[in-house]
């Protein structure tokens, strides 16, 4: 590696030069402090933890059209309201649906 001397370092336009020294000479102080980053929103601060369906019909969207899924009134009473809307409420649910069904999108990716 060549040597470089000192001077090159530097830029002869003394504008150049004084401006890392005033940076030096203010300091903390005259530095803008980094923005706090927003806080993220759980979807359980929504009051979605005793209503399962109106979840399922705002939070998941299908990726093509970007619309809200509608949850037909079978699925809504055979799938969602056996194991979420029993009492006791069970701690496992298996639900089984054939290949290219929408089980991707039931289980909310």
């Amino acid at each position: 590696m060549p040597y470089i001397p000192r001077e090159k370092y530097f830029s002869k336009d003394p504008l150049k030069r004084q401006k890392p020294l005033d940076n030096l000479q203010r300091g903390r102080k005259g530095r803008t402090k980094p923005k706090k980053a927003a806080r993220k929103v759980s979807p359980w601060s929504w009051g979605y933890q005793e209503d399962i369906i109106r979840f399922a019909g705002e939070q998941f969207s299908i990726p093509e059209t970007r619309k809200a899924i509608a949850l037909e009134d079978w699925q809504k009473e055979r799938i969602l309201k056996p194991p979420f809307y029993t009492d006791p409420r069970p701690s496992l649910a298996l639900l089984s649906t054939p290949k290219k069904n929408g089980k991707s999108a039931t289980a909310g990716r």
